[in-house]
């Protein structure tokens, strides 16, 4: 490169001493002085990548890279800001220049960034062994890893990679999701804790941890705690905010922003959390705006939601489905082989369907004694209305509602494959009986005394499970119309585990919930289950007589309290499902046939769907 400017050489003390906005100002302005300087030219993409500004950066870099050819720096640097913004291909063609070790670090950094976490992982082990201190690529190893399902694996590369560098904000974050799927995150949490003192980001880590967890109240206190120590640390900030957007608190939300705006006001993360505050205040095209301007490389998939979420609501259905295709692509990208984990956890709702659930496999059946107590259920496929309907029930003290704890999910485990349920003998049936309402206590310890109601979509799928251990246990069963459904889940984000990534893609939903469907209603066909049906439309139509036929069903004494889920949906706190931002609103019908409005993005999936159309006496 050529030698470095005065003006150069003043960007670069000005960035010596922290003050990284003045030196890219510095540099910018030679730059319009000097534009075929290529040291500006990389100095500056090089300021753009530390504030995560990937397209100047690529701008700047292109430039230099276009003037000093030859230069492996400036080549491997751009290569990274064009992984960054998904510019693969053209990532791809300028990596064959560069020697064989960057060669292979930055061709594992774009066979990632394709999702193709197969190819990338052993590439990455390549380079590590090449060269142990290689902090970057044992992160990125760690982060294929988990994608690929090897939780253990993936914390001890992430853990390699802190050891070299101890405050890389985001191989701590994903060294936290790997401990917490590893099932080590509780042993991790009292180091975290202990270390808070002389570590300014092991309470970051912990309160990530937390979230995780399932405690995401402790999270808060973390953050917190961390905000005390350091009123202006703009991570923690960052991360208060998203928990509280995600609470209802939008208060609280709005202030944090403002702390965030006062303390680091060239956030990257500033423009999204605006929006998404916009979006809650009912402000679609100002959220729309907000959105469009965040950048699109800081949390892409939620920007790509915000964005087709203000479109939908504001009549923009074409631009509000291309966002929403864009963020199920960003989310795809975080596991491996989504299609066909997805493909996998189908073949078994097939499989039990069409091998398992017969007469004669329900006639094998041992009696058994009927319970001592029996909890009810809430049951329908994801996006149906059961938060709504069990955030209406929270408002009856009676009633301790279980949000999708996984009670029936880990005695499934227990007992193995879904045939041994025909097994069980009157000693096993009680031991599990026992085990599901010790593990219920564990998540729900004021349930005692009422009753227990297990909110769990999935249920769809235990029916044989729940008759087995509570034959006459009330469930009710809340369906919507199918479109309806499938495009609501295409439409919210989803953990992309081997269930989640059913619901990446509009047909993969459609199959599942046609699978889903089938098993329940061939469980409803092979056993006397004990089921109200509810339609979620008449629910919002008039929810009274539908709470009343509710309140009835559960033995519950009726109150018009049971009719409005705001004092309830402003008490719970934390909700666990896609569903906590609407369940904060009075009840509304927009979702009612809102499928109309993507009929022909829908189209190919109809076929799937039609059966389940005419059998729950919708209109397709």
């Amino acid at each position: 490169m050529t030698d470095v400017t005065p003006a150069g050489r003043k960007a670069i003390e000005q960035a010596r001493q922290g003050d990284f906005d003045g030196a890219l100002a510095t540099a910018t302005a030679a730059i319009a002085r000097q534009p075929r300087d290529a040291g500006l030219r990389f100095f500056a993409g090089m300021l753009h990548v530390r504030r995560s500004e990937f397209p100047q950066a690529a701008d700047h870099l292109r430039k230099a890279l276009e003037l000093e050819p030859r230069d492996a720096m400036v080549r491997a640097e751009l290569v990274r800001a064009l992984a960054a913004l998904g510019e693969l291909d053209e990532a791809e063609s300028l990596v064959g220049d560069l020697q064989q070790r960057e060669r292979v670090r930055l061709g594992a950094l774009i066979a990632a960034r394709r999702g193709d976490h197969a190819k990338a992982i052993p590439l990455m082990r390549e380079a590590v062994a090449a060269d142990p201190r290689d902090f970057e690529s044992w992160g990125n190893l760690g982060i294929s890893l988990l994608a690929a399902g090897d939780a253990a694996a993936a914390a001890s590369a992430l853990d390699r990679a802190l050891r070299l560098k101890p405050h890389h904000s985001s191989f701590r974050e994903k060294w936290a999701e790997a401990i917490s799927q590893a099932g080590t995150a509780e042993d991790e949490l009292p180091k975290l804790y202990a270390a808070a003192d002389s570590d300014p980001g092991a309470l970051l880590t912990a309160a990530r941890i937390e979230d995780l967890e399932g405690r995401p109240d402790r999270a808060v206190e973390a953050l917190q705690r961390a905000l005390r120590s350091e009123p202006g640390n703009e991570p923690a900030l960052v991360d208060l905010a998203d928990l509280e957007e995600r609470a209802n608190r939008i208060d609280a939300l709005e202030s944090t922003i403002a702390e965030l705006e006062a303390h680091a006001p060239s956030s990257q993360k500033l423009p999204l959390l605006r929006a998404r505050a916009a979006y809650r205040r009912g402000e679609m095209e100002n959220a729309l705006e907000l959105a469009e301007q965040a950048p699109p490389d800081v949390d892409p998939a939620t920007r790509a939601q915000v964005i087709g979420q203000a479109n939908d609501r504001l009549g923009n259905y074409e631009g509000a489905f291309d966002a929403f295709e864009q963020m199920n692509g960003i989310d795809s990208l975080a596991t491996e082989n989504a299609a066909g984990k997805a493909a996998d956890y189908l073949a078994t709702f097939k499989e039990r369907r069409t091998d398992v659930l017969t007469p004669d496999w329900a006639g094998r059946w041992a009696d058994v004694p009927p319970p001592e107590r029996e909890p009810a259920f809430l049951v329908g496929f994801p996006r149906s209305g059961t938060t709504l309907l069990d955030t209406l029930l929270m408002n009856d003290s009676g009633i301790a509602v279980s949000e999708e704890n996984p009670m029936l999910t880990n005695l499934s485990r227990r007992i193995g494959a879904f045939d041994r349920i025909a097994d069980l003998g009157p000693g096993d049936v009680e031991s599990l009986r026992q085990a599901y309402f010790d593990e219920a206590e564990t998540y729900m310890p004021s349930a005692a005394g009422r009753l227990l109601l297990d909110k769990f979509p999935f249920a769809l799928g235990a029916g044989p499970l729940i008759y087995r251990l509570f034959p006459t246990a009330r469930i009710i069963f809340l369906s919507r119309h199918p479109c309806d459904v499938v495009l609501s889940c295409f439409m919210n984000r989803f953990q992309p585990t081997d269930i989640g990534s059913t619901f990446l893609t509009l047909e993969g939903t459609a199959r599942l919930y046609d699978a889903m469907m089938e098993l329940w209603t061939r469980s409803r066909d092979l056993l006397p289950l004990n089921v109200l049906d509810i339609k979620y439309e008449a629910l919002v139509e008039e929810p009274k007589p539908q709470m009343q036929r509710v309140a009835g069903f559960l033995g519950i004494a009726w109150s018009d309290k049971l009719v409005d889920n705001r004092p309830a949906a402003k008490s719970r706190g934390f909700i666990k499902t896609p569903s906590y931002s609407q369940v904060a609103e009075p009840i509304y019908r927009r979702a009612v046939e809102r499928w109309r409005n993507y009929s022909e993005e829908l189209r190919p999936i109809v076929p799937i769907l039609e059966p389940w159309i005419e059998a729950l006496g919708y209109e397709g």
